[in-house]
């Protein structure tokens, strides 16, 4: 029963471990859209280049994801993707098991995170979603074709990414991190781990019965031998008594009586 609860212990430990990984990473995105709508967008957008060719880099989205990029190249097991129903850049889409997450937060208003598991052909991978909704600037491209920016529509065309409604969940940022390697050194830990309660038991047990006896077992027999001693005493005190009584002719049936 023991192991049954360590091995237990050990295996939400590690999808804990796994868990604050991905929202890390989904702070990490975060973090690289926010700098690019507060800096980075307000520089390009005054380019003239910008006006001729557009530039994506003035996209959050774009942004994150590319920036991401660099990380999965050193770990490729590691993904981040703003997928989305109907997206701009057609890498976006939402592939199947994408489009149940979205749709979950499109039927659901309150929902606002996804922490949830599924198997890849690497191994079992855990993953965060939060939903993306269409704010207002979001509108200024994907409206109508006809105010999105020029440069946007010779770059992408006009037949992906418009029609979307103020504040529709329209995506979703997910976050998808491996759970192998942690689950493999929860398993290889184990073993140790119960060794170690081995070793603990009988010593906890130990001190237990120490405890035990001197907080409770010598007190108790330390009275009782008190109760023993002083019953005994005024058995011999009745007893003389008597004895006395006997020899000066007094009765003593009474006394005897209560012996």
């Amino acid at each position: 029963m023991s192991g049954y609860f360590a091995n237990d212990f050990l295996q939400r430990s590690a999808r804990a471990q796994v868990a604050q990984q991905a929202r890390l990473m989904m702070e990490t995105a975060f973090a690289a859209r926010k700098y690019t709508t507060s800096q980075i967008k307000p520089l390009l957008e005054t380019q003239q280049a910008h006006q001729i060719s557009f530039l994506p880099q003035t996209v959050p989205t774009f942004a994150a994801t590319e920036s991401f990029g660099y990380l999965q190249a050193q770990y490729p097991d590691y993904s981040y993707k703003e997928a989305t129903l109907n997206p701009t850049n057609l890498r976006d889409r939402a592939v199947d098991w994408e489009a149940d997450v979205i749709n979950t937060f499109r039927n659901q208003a309150g929902q606002k995170e996804i922490l949830s598991e599924r198997d890849t052909p690497t191994g079992r991978t855990m993953f965060l979603a939060r939903p993306i909704s269409a704010d207002p600037p979001c509108l200024e491209c994907h409206d109508v074709p006809k105010i999105a920016p020029v440069a946007m529509i010779k770059r992408y065309g006009r037949e992906h990414g418009f029609g979307w409604k103020p504040n529709e969940i329209v995506g979703a940022q997910i976050v998808s991190v491996p759970m192998t390697v942690p689950l493999k050194l929860a398993q290889e830990g184990f073993p140790d781990f119960m060794e170690s309660l081995g070793g603990v038991f009988p010593i906890s047990l130990a001190l237990l019965n120490m405890v035990l006896y001197l907080a409770v077992i010598r007190p108790i027999r330390q009275l009782s031998a008190r109760r023993l001693t002083g019953s005994v005493w005024a058995r011999w005190k009745t007893v003389r008594s008597c004895r006395l009584r006997a020899a000066t002719k007094f009765p003593c049936w009474r006394r005897r009586s209560t012996v």
